[in-house]
C-alpha cells in the first residue's frame, strides 16, 4: 500500500500502523497541486511494485475557503480548490490507467462529497467535487476502459 500527503509525521505514523498489520507500505510526501510531486509518487510506487491495482483519490480541501459572499471570492480560490480536488484526481487517474490497462484490471475510487452530487456548500468546492463525480461516471461509461477490467467509482 502506498500513501501520499503533505505531513511527513502523519505519513510515518500511518505507515507504521499499516506495517503492524503485516502489510507492505510506503509513504511519499506530496503536494498534489505540484505536477512534479505527483510524478514522484508514481515513480516511487512503480519502483516498488511495478504497477497499481487500486487507486483511491482522497484529496480534499477548500470547502471553507473564500467568502460566504460568493461574488467577493477571488478567482484564485476557485482555481486552487479545483486544482487541489478535481485536477489531482485527474493526474493520478490518468497516470494509473495505462498500468491498469496493461494488467487488464484496476479500480479507481474517488472520494467526492455529497455537495458535489446534491449542491450546497461553497460553490467552488461543490464545482470541484462535482467534476470528480462526473469524471468517474464518464470513465465508467467508456467501453475502451471497461473492457480492460477497470472500474471507476465515486464515494
Amino acid at each position: 500500500m502506498a500513501i501520499c500527503a503533505l505531513d511527513k509525521e502523519g505519513i510515518d505514523q500511518i505507515i507504521k500502523e499499516i506495517k503492524l498489520k503485516g502489510v507492505d507500505a510506503i509513504g511519499v510526501i506530496c503536494d498534489v497541486m505540484n505536477l512534479e510531486d505527483t510524478d514522484k509518487v508514481m515513480k516511487t510506487i512503480l519502483d516498488a511494485w511495478g504497477t497499481i491495482h487500486i487507486l483511491v483519490n482522497n484529496v480534499g480541501g477548500g470547502g471553507r475557503w473564500g467568502s460566504p459572499v460568493v461574488e467577493e471570492t477571488k478567482e484564485e480560490v476557485w482555481l486552487e480548490v479545483y486544482n487541489k480536488n478535481a485536477l489531482a484526481a485527474v493526474r493520478f487517474t490518468m497516470k494509473s490507467i495505462p498500468l491498469m490497462k496493461k494488467q487488464k484490471w484496476g479500480r479507481v475510487v474517488t472520494i467526492a462529497s455529497i455537495h458535489g452530487a446534491e449542491g450546497g456548500g461553497r460553490p467552488w468546492f461543490t464545482m470541484a467535487k462535482s467534476a470528480e463525480i462526473s469524471l468517474m461516471k464518464t470513465l465508467a461509461m467508456n467501453p475502451d476502459l471497461t473492457k480492460e477490467g477497470i472500474t471507476f467509482n465515486s464515494v
